[in-house]
Parts: C-alpha cells; sequence; structure tokens
C-alpha cells in the first residue's frame, strides 16, 4: 500500500501556481488496481505569500475496506517561493487493522533533517541512513509540489528532486511527454487536451531497510531494470481561471494496473486545515458538470 503516498502526492499539482491565483483547493480521486476499486483518496493544498500546507489521505473502500481496514494520511507544511518549496515539517500516519504508526520529520536551516520524537515507526538508530545522504531532502508530498513548481514556472516537465521518506532515500524524476487529447471513458469524465508528464523513481539507499511485503512490492523493480515502473501522469484544465490539475495517472504494480481519476473538486472558501481531508466521501461539485467539461476534436 505504499503506493498511495506516491498517488496521492500526484494530487498536489495545483499547489505550485503563484500565490496570488491559487484559492485553497480540495480534490477527490477513485484509485483502481488491477481493475479493482480499491482506495479512495483526498488532498487538500493552501499556499499563502510565504508558506504552504498540503495534506492528502487515502483509503481502502468497500468490501476492501472491511476485509483489509488500511489507510494513510500525509501532512507537509514549510515555505514557499514563487518557483521552489522548502519544508519545515512532514507527518505520515499509516493504519493497518486500525493500529497506526507514524514517522514525523523536522527540517532544518542547516539542511540537516531530523526524526522527531513522537514518531512510532522511526527505524532504530543504527538502521538509519546517513545524514549527509539525506541533507537537503524533500519530503514526498514537497517532492512533487517541487517538481510541479518548475511544471507552472516553465510549462515543462523536465526536472529532478532528492527525496526522503523517512527509510528510503531517491530522486523523483520528471520528464516532459507533450500534450495529448483524452477521451472521456466511464472512470473519468474530463475529456480533452491534457499534459502528459512521467514521474519515474531513482533508488539510492534504504532498500535493505527492515520493511513490511507491501512495501517492498511497491519498490520492487520492472524486470531487467534497477527501478519500479513509473507513473505516467495527465494535466488537464477543467477551468480556465484555474491550474491544470491531475486528471488521471497510471502506473504498473505487482498487483495490477494502477489507475487513479480524478472524481470532484472544490475551491475552499477560506483556507482550511489538514484534517479537513479525513472526509474522503464527501461529495463536492463533479468535474463531469457540463459547465467544466471539455470536448476533443
Amino acid at each position: 500500500m505504499r503506493i498511495a503516498i506516491f498517488i496521492i502526492a500526484a494530487m498536489l499539482w495545483p499547489v505550485c501556481a503563484r500565490a496570488e491565483t491559487v484559492r485553497p483547493m480540495t480534490l477527490q480521486y477513485e484509485v483502481y488496481v488491477g481493475g479493482v476499486h480499491l482506495l479512495d483518496g483526498a488532498a487538500h493544498v493552501d499556499i499563502g505569500a510565504k508558506t504552504y500546507r498540503a495534506a492528502a489521505k487515502a483509503e481502502t473502500v468497500g468490501v476492501w475496506g472491511e476485509w483489509f481496514p488500511w489507510e494513510l494520511a500525509a501532512e507537509s507544511e514549510g515555505d514557499a517561493g514563487d518557483d521552489s518549496v522548502t519544508p519545515k515539517h512532514h507527518k505520515l500516519v499509516s493504519a493497518w487493522k486500525h493500529k497506526p504508526q507514524s514517522i514525523l520529520l523536522d527540517y532544518h536551516d542547516d539542511g540537516r533533517v531530523t526524526y522527531n520524537d513522537a514518531s512510532t515507526d522511526a527505524p532504530e538508530p543504527q538502521e538509519r541512513l546517513a545524514d549527509d545522504m539525506v541533507r537537503s531532502t524533500f519530503d514526498p508530498l514537497s517532492g512533487v509540489l517541487q517538481l510541479m513548481a518548475h511544471y507552472m514556472a516553465h510549462q515543462d516537465c523536465n526536472a529532478r528532486a532528492a527525496v526522503f521518506d523517512g527509510k528510503h532515500r531517491f530522486d523523483l524524476i520528471a520528464k516532459d511527454l507533450g500534450t495529448v487529447n483524452l477521451r472521456a471513458s466511464e472512470a473519468s469524465a474530463y475529456a480533452g487536451p491534457a499534459h502528459k508528464c512521467e514521474l519515474r523513481f531513482d533508488m539510492i539507499a534504504g532498500q535493505g531497510m527492515k520493511q513490511d511485503a507491501g512495501i517492498k512490492k511497491f519498490w520492487q523493480p520492472m524486470r531487467g531494470r534497477g527501478n519500479r515502473p513509473p507513473f505516467t501522469v495527465w494535466l488537464g484544465q477543467i477551468r480556465p481561471d484555474l491550474p491544470p490539475l491531475p486528471v488521471r495517472a497510471e502506473s504498473e504494480s505487482p498487483f495490477g494496473m494502477v489507475m487513479i481519476n480524478l472524481q470532484s473538486w472544490k475551491l475552499d472558501p477560506a483556507p482550511v486545515i489538514p484534517a479537513a481531508v479525513k472526509s474522503v466521501k464527501a461529495k463536492p461539485a463533479r468535474i463531469q458538470s457540463a459547465k467544466f467539461k471539455s470536448k476533443t476534436h
């Protein structure tokens, strides 16, 4: 299920438009794995003139939620510039069968990244990666935001971010794949022009760290290659006054094809704290509303 941290991170593209043009926003997604509706996800982003806050949550749904109850929530906050973000605090909480575990990371002005004492799932001191290896890195959410800040500034996806999730040190590498037309499907009503980007993972350290089978499967490399399969993300502009949003994403996994589709979104009237994403089944405006639907030609 560790794959969900990158699924929900990919929801956070819109935060990276210039601060004065972005209102707080909540996005909701459905995630299919091997053709099965396995997860629901929600993300909230709020960026001010000097700071940002992002939060996201995913959880198993339906019969899978009853048989295999699992949820994950992530929060990041830090300083925001015109074309960059600098994390200050990150929190990741995962719960399998209602037993939560957490990793909290603090980011210091000198580039050090340390575990907060409140962490319950931090590696033992002798297992932790060297300080120099994780210095000046991003947490997963902020790493994606940094890539998207580049996209908004340069209108292309070609960028790289050094990421540390508390156990793994890897680089996120984005590659621009140009513009395509998406047709409407049963899973997603959006149709129209979309910017296509590839998001790859370059593992550097942490593969041998003690971890559960699900995490090991997430990092399982492609046949004949050293890293796991990339994500392909499509960005569509559902309304002229909004930045591009991730309307669709796909990746391979040991459990089958992962497909993520934007189901609904809403502009929040005022800043909302990350706890607002707890209600992943709320029903804001659907994107299939004719007012926002584009047409392919």
